[in-house]
C-alpha cells in the first residue's frame, strides 16, 4: 500500500515536473528573444565603449554578490527541505531569519561598495577620464539595483520551493516587457544615455521585488514576515552559507574576475565582446536553468524523505534533460555563430564569434553537473566539495592571468573555462562516490555517454550542410537539420525505455 501511494505520488510529481518545464521553457524562448533583441539595440543606442563601461563598472559590485549568491543556495535549500518534511512552522522561522540576514548583508555589501568597490573603479579600472562621472553615477544605480535584487531573492526562494513556476514565469516575462520599455526610452533620449539605462535598470529591480513580496505576503502565511530569533537556526544557515561563500567566490573571480582581467591587459572593446558573449550564454543558459528550476524542488524534497530511488532517478533524468535540450537551442549557433551575430549586431566587437562559440560549449559541460549539485546541497554536507570545487574553479582566474601576462590573446580565458568544467565534473562524480554512494558509473553509462552519442551522431549532417550553402537560405537550412538530428537522436539513443514510454504518455494526455 505503501509502496503505490509512492508511486502515485511520483508520478504526479513527474507531471508536475513536466508541467513545470513547459511553462519556463514558454518563459526562456519569450525571454530570449527579447533579451537578444534588446541587447543588440543597447549596443547600437549606447555605443560599442559605453556598453563596455556599463558591462565592466557593473561588474565591480557584481563581484560583491558572491555573498548573495551563498546565502541564496542557502535559504532555497533549507525552505525546500523543510517543505519535503512539511514542517510549515520550520518553514516559516527560516524564512523569517533568512530576510534579517538579507537585510544585514546588504548594508554590509554596500559599506564595502562604497568604500572599496570606489576606491577600484577610479584607480584601476581602464576608463577615459571624459568618461569617470558617467562611470561613477552607472555604479551607484547598479549598488541599488543590486540591493534590490538581493532583497527578493528570499521571496524568490519560496516560490520555487512551493514550485509556482507560472508567477515565476510571468514575472520574469514582465521584467524582460520592462526592459523592452527601457530600450524604447533610451531611442528618444538625446542625453546622458549610460546614466539614464543605469536609472532604469535598477527601478526595473524596484518594480520585480515589489511584484514577489506582494504575491508571497497574501499567497503563502509563512512568507509573512514576522520578528523570529534562533541562534542554532542562524548559526546553521551561516555555516552552510559559509561553504557555499567560498564557492560563490571562485565563480565570480573566474567570471567577473576574468572580466576585470581583460579590462586590464585589452581595454574596453574586449569588455564590450565579453558583455555580449554574456548576454548571449546568459540567454541560452536560461533553458537549463527553467529544467533544474522544475526538477531541484523535486530532487530535494524526495532526499528529505528519505526515497533514494525516486532523487536518483531524478538526477539523471535532469542531466540528460539539461543537456540535449541545450544541445538542441545551441547547436545552429554554434554553426553559424558569425552569421547570426552579424544579422543581429550592426557592428560585432572583436572576438565576439569565439568568445560565444567557447562560452557555449562550457555551457553544455555544466549542464551535466547541475543536479549534481543540487544533490550534495540536500545532503547538506558540503565543506569537502566547496573547497576541492571552488579551489579549482579558481585556476580559471589565476591560469587567465598567467597566460595574459606571457602574451596570449583573450580566448585562452575561454579556453581555460571549457577545460576545467571538463575536470571538475569528472571531480563531482569522483567525490559523490564516496560522500553520497553515488552511481557514477552508471551515471556515465547513462547520461555521459547517451549524450556523447547524440552529439557525435547528430553532428555530421548540419555541418556538411552549413559548409556547402551560404546565407541566410544556408542558416536556415542548417538550423531545422540540426533540430531535426538532435530530435532523432535524442529519442534513439539519448532516452531509456521508461522515458520514451513517460514521453509518449505525456503527449498522448495533451492531444486528448
Amino acid at each position: 500500500m505503501a509502496v503505490n501511494l509512492s508511486m502515485g505520488n511520483n508520478s504526479q510529481n513527474n507531471k508536475r515536473i513536466a508541467r513545470n518545464t513547459l511553462m519556463l521553457y514558454i518563459r526562456m524562448v519569450l525571454t530570449l528573444g527579447v533579451g537578444l533583441y534588446t541587447s543588440r539595440v543597447i549596443l547600437r543606442v549606447l555605443g560599442i565603449e559605453d556598453y563596455g563601461i556599463y558591462n565592466i563598472v557593473g561588474g565591480v559590485i557584481v563581484l560583491f554578490s558572491f555573498l548573495n549568491s551563498a546565502l541564496t543556495q542557502a535559504t532555497q535549500r533549507f525552505l525546500t527541505y523543510e517543505l519535503g518534511r512539511n514542517d510549515r512552522q520550520r518553514f516559516r522561522q527560516v524564512f523569517s531569519i533568512s530576510i534579517l540576514v538579507y537585510l544585514g548583508l546588504s548594508i554590509i555589501i554596500i559599506g564595502i561598495g562604497e568604500t572599496a568597490g570606489l576606491w577600484f573603479l577610479n584607480t584601476k579600472l581602464n576608463i577615459d577620464g571624459d568618461k569617470i562621472v558617467e562611470a561613477n553615477w552607472v555604479y551607484q544605480f547598479s549598488i541599488i539595483a543590486f540591493f534590490f535584487n538581493m532583497m527578493y531573492t528570499p521571496y524568490n526562494a519560496a516560490i520555487i520551493a512551493y514550485e509556482k513556476m507560472s508567477f515565476y514565469a510571468y514575472t520574469s516575462i514582465i521584467e524582460v516587457l520592462l526592459k523592452l520599455f527601457i530600450v524604447y526610452l533610451l531611442i528618444l533620449i538625446e542625453y546622458d544615455k549610460l546614466t539614464v539605462y543605469a536609472i532604469l535598470v535598477s527601478l526595473v529591480s524596484f518594480v520585480i521585488l515589489c511584484i514577489y513580496v506582494t504575491y508571497c505576503t497574501y499567497r503563502f502565511k509563512e512568507c509573512r514576515f514576522t520578528f523570529y530569533w534562533n541562534k542554532n537556526m542562524f548559526l546553521k544557515l551561516v555555516s552552510f552559507s559559509g561553504w557555499s561563500m567560498f564557492g560563490s567566490l571562485s565563480v565570480m573571480a573566474a567570471n567577473q574576475g576574468v572580466n576585470l582581467l581583460l579590462n586590464i591587459f585589452f581595454g574596453v572593446v574586449v569588455n564590450a565582446a565579453m558583455g555580449i558573449t554574456n548576454q548571449i550564454s546568459n540567454a541560452i543558459n536560461q533553458l537549463v536553468l527553467n529544467i533544474q528550476v522544475a526538477f531541484n524542488p523535486q530532487i530535494t524534497k524526495s532526499y528529505a524523505k528519505g526515497d533514494r530511488e525516486y532523487w536518483e532517478t531524478l538526477v539523471f533524468r535532469s542531466a540528460k534533460s539539461s543537456y540535449l535540450l541545450l544541445l538542441l537551442i545551441s547547436f545552429p549557433f554554434l554553426i553559424e555563430t558569425d552569421m547570426i551575430l552579424h544579422i543581429w549586431l550592426e557592428n560585432v566587437p572583436p572576438y565576439t564569434v569565439s568568445f560565444c562559440r567557447l562560452a557555449v560549449i562550457s555551457l553544455l559541460i555544466d549542464a551535466l553537473s547541475g543536479p549534481l549539485w543540487i544533490l550534495i546541497q540536500a545532503n547538506g554536507r558540503i565543506k569537502k566539495y566547496q573547497l576541492i570545487v571552488g579551489s579549482v574553479i579558481l585556476l580559471n582566474l589565476v591560469l587567465s592571468y598567467m597566460m595574459f601576462y606571457l602574451g596570449y590573446n583573450p580566448n585562452t580565458a575561454l579556453i581555460i573555462r571549457c577545460v576545467i568544467c571538463g575536470v571538475l565534473l569528472i571531480i563531482r562524480l569522483v567525490l559523490f562516490v564516496d560522500m553520497l554512494n553515488f552511481p557514477s558509473v552508471e551515471f556515465c553509462k547513462q547520461v555521459m555517454l547517451r549524450v556523447m552519442l547524440v552529439t557525435l551522431l547528430a553532428a555530421p549532417f548540419p555541418l556538411i550542410i552549413s559548409q556547402y550553402i551560404n546565407g541566410v537560405t544556408g542558416l536556415v537550412i542548417t538550423s531545422i537539420t540540426a533540430f531535426i538530428s538532435i530530435i532523432l537522436f535524442s529519442y534513439l539513443i539519448g532516452m531509456n525505455a521508461n522515458e520514451k514510454f513517460f514521453l509518449k504518455k505525456y503527449i498522448y494526455s495533451k492531444i486528448k
